[in-house]
């Protein structure tokens, strides 16, 4: 065969409408797998290829329809108050670069409130599909280590961060590990050598130990006399920051907890004078502070694109072999922090 296998073609040799072979290399749920099995063994057998030009043109088709009737996608968040997740910069960016592409896409997205008075897996299965939804964004969790009992095989869903443990879906994050080594090295460069790191624990469970596996696969390289013990620590008070900092004597530390901003100045330290602050996901880039910008935007892109192509695939369920696709920072240098010299 000279000219491009065509779906007409595959129908024509597994004696099936052409429309269902459409859906069977889609792997839509409609068609039995027996069915689809065949079909692709004869796709496979007559080297069939799909057109990516045809896929752009059914994207922009997509896109141009009214925003009523463009397939939905559930923002799914599961804070103890609907608007909480909001109060997180970070979390906000990526919903609102999401939204943005799956307009691009041809899609809307919708919240999805799981803490909704009366809301049950059962509720939730029924609601979803009573809106038509198959498409689930899960948003940050409120803590670490959470888990959800949705109607699993039912979605296409892709989570953004590390707090949801089970189920094991695709996975869109900044590279926390690369994050923090582009920190450190930033840090270095601006002549700092002695560089701490408190970080709490809960916290450290939240980026699967990202910021401190970067920042000791930094230190292990320095001068044994340049290393500072990082300071992970569950209660945190004042009085035990000043312990620390006069036992640890850091020249610039790396924190992203907010109490410990505003700390060092009632302990009489000034900012960038005496010690340096820098921060490993600063949630305001415009606010004067040093350290990284996660790239929430381009996370929150990059976890729609991914969702996405799910969904045309009819790629449902809880996955065999979830992707993880890690979204590098970059550096801001900020005012608190020492200039270059």
């Amino acid at each position: 065969m000279n000219r491009r296998p065509t779906i007409k073609d595959i129908a024509t040799l597994t004696g099936v409408h052409h429309s269902t072979v459409s859906l069977a290399l889609r792997n839509h749920p409609s068609i039995p797998e027996a069915t689809r099995a065949r079909i692709r063994a004869a796709a496979q057998k007559i080297g069939y290829r799909p057109d990516p030009m045809l896929a752009s043109l059914m994207s922009y088709r997509r896109s141009q329809q009214p925003s009523q009737r463009r397939p939905v996608v559930a923002w799914v968040t599961n804070f103890p108050t609907r608007a909480r997740w909001r109060q997180t910069r970070v979390f906000l960016d990526c919903y609102n670069a999401a939204v943005t592409r799956a307009d691009q896409l041809g899609f809307r997205i919708e919240e999805f409130w799981l803490r909704e008075g009366g809301m049950s897996s059962h509720r939730a299965r029924q609601i979803l599909a009573t809106r038509n939804i198959s498409a689930l964004l899960l948003a940050p969790q409120p803590q670490p280590g959470m888990k959800l009992e949705l109607d699993w095989p039912a979605y296409s869903a892709v989570t953004l961060g590390y707090t949801l443990i089970e189920p094991r879906l695709h996975l869109v994050s900044n590279h926390q590990f690369v994050s923090m080594i582009l920190l450190f090295q930033k840090l270095q460069e601006l002549g700092y050598r002695r560089i701490g790191l408190a970080l709490p624990l809960d916290m450290d469970l939240r980026v699967h130990h990202g910021w401190l596996g970067g920042f000791l696969a930094e230190q292990v390289s320095q001068p044994r006399t340049q290393r500072i013990q990082p300071w992970i620590f569950q209660d945190y008070s004042r009085n035990a920051l000043a312990v620390w900092l006069k036992r640890a004597r850091p020249e610039v530390v790396i924190t992203p907890t907010e109490r410990i901003w505003d700390d060092v100045a009632a302990l009489g330290y000034r900012v960038p004078a005496d010690l340096g602050l820098a921060h490993p996901s600063v949630t305001a880039p415009d606010g004067g502070r040093s350290g990284i910008d996660e790239n929430a935007r381009e996370i929150g892109t990059a976890a729609m694109d991914l969702l996405a192509s799910l969904w045309q695939h009819n790629d449902r369920g809880i996955p065999a072999e979830p992707r993880r696709l890690l979204i590098e920072g970059r550096w801001l240098p900020g005012a608190t922090v020492r200039a270059p010299t």
